[in-house]
């Protein structure tokens, strides 16, 4: 079974792109989890993990398909519509010059990039009302 996550991590991890994690890039990417590696880098870092299609912008689609696999990775059931909201806020304040995508200027303007937070910080909120998050079924 693939892992969403080990994936992109690889392949983010894989700065050289030759399918191997070298031992410089293994110690450069794993630098930037340290408490006082500058917060530029991990917002880069997280740039490129979102940035799928590696063309220097995350679009919607990119943005919806690791919403999801965040969401899978909590346990978490949202409809489409509440998915959709996520998506729709998170362009409307990122993409700053309103080109339908988020360019990684954009991204450090951004705030916050812990997506996990972001939905934790949404969905625990009391105006979100009690229904509006399930955990997925583990049977």
């Amino acid at each position: 079974m693939k892992n969403f996550f080990a994936d992109r991590l690889f392949d983010t991890f894989d700065i050289k792109k030759n399918g191997v994690i070298e031992f410089d890039e293994f110690v450069r990417s794993l630098s930037v989890f340290h408490p006082d590696a500058p917060e530029s880098d991990k917002i880069e870092f997280m740039f490129r993990l979102y940035d799928l299609k590696h063309n220097g912008f995350i679009e919607r689609d990119e943005l919806k398909e690791m919403v999801l696999a965040l969401l899978r990775e909590m346990n978490v059931d949202l409809a489409d519509d509440a998915v959709d909201g996520i998506l729709n806020k998170t362009i409307l304040d990122a993409d700053l010059n309103g080109d339908g995508k988020i360019d990684l200027e954009e991204w450090k303007t951004f705030g916050d990039h812990s997506s996990v937070s972001k939905l934790r910080d949404t969905y625990d909120s009391p105006e979100s009302g009690s229904n509006s998050i399930s955990r997925a079924s583990t049977v």
